[in-house]
């Protein structure tokens, strides 16, 4: 018997960052702190995250450090 192991792709809206994440999500949240309603334009952000080795990038994101030891990851170009 095969098993189809999920693949999850994403990424920015002009396409120079590109990301891809295989299996299942470890963990997903909601959250709804001011950083997060600020980052996002709306009332909620929703994340999921994947192991570190699941996930292959094509294009280089780059990060800000919103607060001290916390990095939000944005496109360069298109933001």
């Amino acid at each position: 018997m095969t098993t189809n192991t999920p693949i999850h792709v994403g990424g920015c809206l002009c396409g120079a960052v590109r990301f891809s994440a295989s299996g299942d999500p470890v963990g997903a949240n909601h959250c709804h702190c001011g950083m997060c309603r600020k980052d996002s334009g709306s009332g909620v952000s929703t994340f999921v995250s994947f192991r570190t080795d699941a996930v292959t990038w094509d294009g280089t994101p780059t990060d800000y450090e919103s607060t001290p030891g916390k990095y939000r990851g944005f496109c360069p170009k298109c933001g």
